[in-house]
């Protein structure tokens, strides 16, 4: 016997700090021993006789109580006030259960309601002007709509989708490749403390589990698993956001693509993509109609029971084009409450918005 006693989550916490203990492994586990923790009372031949695990996991998982400091996670677990959640319970996301291999425990920290319909936006680490704007623009969009935006915290696309869904005062969770111990990339700490605000940092990996580059696939997974579709804002032709919408058609979601430049680098993984059948994103209602959602707005205190006809942003526009900025300085906003007019005006037919993010008044 293992000498002490564990509770289920704890036993499961423990073997998920194993070598060579992935998803599959530890789901095998625990349907040939419902008791999880009771494994470490068997011997060797039983498990491998009931598991078909290969020896030397089994003897991973047999040293795993004397080798492994649990009561160090567990701590760490405790101070962080992370949340544990395992793929037997209530409360452990409905969709991300219905994939393949679900990853059966997901630490996460701060809050988040999984029963709220969530879009992924991905894309590359070295990204353009463009495609920033873009991935910011559609990430306020879709958060002032009431969906979630689920990114995976990378430089780049990810970082604008998460601060384009905070700027919204929306909900955005971040799906980390590494454990809670570490921060990837680094200047994102702060960005990720300022989502623990409105949603929550999500990873399958232990505390100490560095962010190493087989990490990431696997992460991916989950950000697809997560939500009703994933969106591609930009892509390189061999891009990891490509792997993201691949095992996103695998499970079942709908795939989007922002279209780029013909002739930019940037714009061949996601033109490939809607070459294959990707749907076409120009606009936020492209995602809201593919997806069948019922579109709630988030209203400013300015423009709350204000009608459209009054609306200042609506006032100044005429058939001469201008920008976000340009709109920002005549009436005198921030972007962020700009932008969230210009989305209320757009749903509305309004407004209109021209290649570039240029607007004019909707003449038809």
């Amino acid at each position: 016997m293992y000498g002490f006693s564990m509770t289920e989550k704890e036993a499961l916490i423990l073997l998920n700090r194993v070598e060579g203990v992935g998803p599959r492994s530890l789901f095998k586990i625990k349907e040939c021993f419902p008791d999880v923790a009771s494994i470490f009372g068997k011997s060797a031949a039983e498990i491998q006789e009931k598991c078909s695990l290969n020896p030397e996991g089994v003897r991973h998982i047999l040293d795993a109580p004397r080798k492994v400091d649990l009561q160090k996670e567990l701590d760490f677990i405790r101070d962080e006030k992370i949340k544990v959640l395992s793929l037997w319970e209530e409360g452990y996301p409905a969709l991300l259960k219905e994939i393949y291999d679900p990853p059966c425990l997901l630490y996460m920290k701060g809050e988040y309601d999984f029963a709220l319909p969530c879009v992924a936006l991905v894309g590359a680490r070295i990204s353009t002007l463009y495609g920033n704007q873009t991935a910011y623009r559609l990430a306020f969009q879709l958060a002032s709509a009431g969906l979630g935006v689920v990114s995976g915290l990378a430089r780049g696309i990810d970082t604008h989708s998460h601060l384009g869904a905070l700027a919204a005062k929306g909900v955005t969770v971040g799906v980390m490749g590494c454990g809670m111990r570490y921060f990837y990339p680094k200047e994102n700490r702060s960005l990720g403390e300022k989502m623990l605000e409105r949603g929550c940092l999500l990873t399958e990996f232990p505390s100490e589990a560095p962010p190493v580059g087989i990490h990431f696939p696997r992460r991916n997974r989950i950000i697809s698993g997560l939500s009703l579709g994933v969106v591609v804002v930009e892509a390189a032709r061999k891009s990891g956001s490509l792997i993201t919408a691949d095992l996103a058609l695998e499970q079942g979601r709908s795939v989007f693509a922002v279209p780029g430049q013909v002739d930019s680098p940037s714009a061949m993984g996601t033109l490939g993509l809607i070459k294959e059948g990707a749907k076409l994103v120009q606009t936020v209602e492209d995602i809201l109609e593919e997806l069948n959602l019922e579109v709630k707005i988030h209203r400013s205190e300015n423009s709350r029971e204000q009608p459209f006809s009054e609306n200042p942003v609506l006032k100044i526009l005429t058939q001469d084009p201008l920008n976000v900025d340009e709109i920002s300085q005549r009436v005198e906003m921030k972007t962020s409450q700009v932008l969230r007019h210009l989305f209320e005006l757009e749903l509305k037919r309004l407004v209109k918005q021209l290649p570039g993010k240029y607007y004019v008044k909707n003449s038809g």
